[in-house]
């Protein structure tokens, strides 16, 4: 091996060593410098806003609210650690409603979007940092009226918002109503399963039946017809029993 070779190969184990060292901007520690510091020269304002919003001196709420008004996407950019404005806003704690007022302000779809919008290094959604940062019973009912799922998710490290909430011990009722949605959504998913393997089940008993018609009359088109048609229309069926008869 050259010397230049193990130079290089040297100089990236350092630099993995050092990327490994580097602090994940883990909202269990205390991140205020590290956000600081990442945080300069960030052409989004509404990350500045939300920042400037628990100073000493705080903007109205009107220019955060203008701001929204005149840049909608703006509230799921991302700042310097790959956190969005409403990770951010959670973050800092602010008023329930002014994160309601937030959310409130954009689309359905794009209010979707913001709260199924995981940070960047450790994957947190927005239900996460509630579960760390907030005992407020109305910001969970909110997120979870939003995006619903954000409660069976984990974020990198393996964690649900459930398991999280109970480790920072946000309250009784607010780990009651979590739970209780954590139920309802692993039933849902349970159901969207036996429904696919459903679909696929039905879906090759129509082509079993199709090749036996086709091979009854000796005319392979009749099973390419009738198969292929019977297939598309069943599976743009939300269930598929609905188009054979069941029930």
């Amino acid at each position: 091996m050259s010397s230049s070779t193990s130079t290089l190969h040297s100089h990236q184990i350092s630099h993995l060593i050092q990327y490994r060292k580097e602090p994940c901007p883990l909202p269990d520690s205390d991140t205020e410098t590290y956000l600081s510091r990442k945080e300069r020269g960030l052409s989004c304002q509404l990350h500045k806003l939300i920042r400037s919003l628990k100073s000493q001196s705080p903007p109205p709420l009107s220019s955060l609210f203008n701001n929204l008004k005149a840049n909608p996407h703006g509230i799921n950019e991302r700042n310097g650690v790959g956190w969005t404005v409403l990770h951010l806003a959670i973050y800092h704690r602010l008023d329930y409603e002014v994160v309601e007022g937030m959310l409130m302000s954009v689309t359905d779809e794009l209010r979707v979007k913001i709260c199924s919008t995981r940070t960047l290094k450790c994957g947190r959604l927005p239900l996460h940092f509630a579960s760390r940062f907030s005992d407020n019973g109305k910001l969970f009912t909110l997120l979870l009226d939003i995006y619903p799922r954000a409660v069976i998710e984990k974020c990198y490290g393996g964690v649900t918002p459930v398991e999280r909430a109970k480790v920072n011990r946000r309250g009784e009722r607010v780990v009651n109503d979590l739970e209780r949605e954590e139920r309802t959504q692993n039933l849902l998913e349970k159901l969207k399963r036996q429904n696919l393997d459903l679909r696929y089940a039905t879906i090759l008993c129509l082509e079993i039946k199709w090749k036996k018609e086709g091979s009854e009359t000796d005319d392979f088109r009749v099973f390419i017809y009738g198969f292929f048609k019977e297939r598309n229309m069943g599976v743009f069926r939300e269930h598929i029993l609905d188009y054979i008869g069941i029930n």
